[in-house]
């Protein structure tokens, strides 16, 4: 839980600052956030999807609130202990 709490924090300072900012705006254009990963060659979607998914990730950890963090922890917590039973 820690840890996630401790991302949390190094992702708002990160991104907080005017520099932080525009390199956030940066990224949003760079992933193309708000626009399809679809191309006709795969190549090409495959890079797409990629950045896509980085951006996703950005925006996932800075939206987080501090129950969302928990109940990941927990859903993760559980997940592993029952795959060490199996």
């Amino acid at each position: 839980m820690r840890f996630l709490k401790r991302r949390k924090k190094d992702f708002e300072i990160t991104f907080s600052s005017p520099q932080g900012k525009r390199v956030l705006g940066d990224l949003q254009r760079f992933c193309a956030a708000s626009s399809t990963s679809f191309d006709g060659n795969p190549f090409t979607m495959a890079r797409n999807e990629g950045r896509r998914e980085v951006w996703l990730h950005v925006e996932t950890v800075l939206r987080m609130e501090p129950a969302e963090l928990e109940a990941l922890m927990k859903e993760y917590q559980r997940v592993r202990q029952q795959e060490e039973s199996e």
